[in-house]
């Protein structure tokens, strides 16, 4: 979460994906750009705890076995 966009950003919303233009224009049109934002910090906050929690159940189901 210290650069300078969210992993989710990175991964989703860029423009070999998505239309970013269209999405921003509706975002701006709504006044929803804040909610937006925060939306996607969430998610990459939920997203890298999946991959922290799937690491650490790995590390410790090869450890059981």
């Amino acid at each position: 979460m210290r650069t300078k966009t969210p992993l989710v950003q990175e991964m989703l919303y860029n423009p070999q994906v998505i239309d970013v233009d269209r999405v921003d224009a509706a975002l701006e049109q709504r006044g929803t750009r804040g909610e937006f934002d925060r939306l996607l910090r969430e998610s990459s906050y939920l997203l890298t705890l999946s991959f922290l929690i799937s690491a650490v159940l790995n590390y410790f189901w090869r450890a059981i076995c």
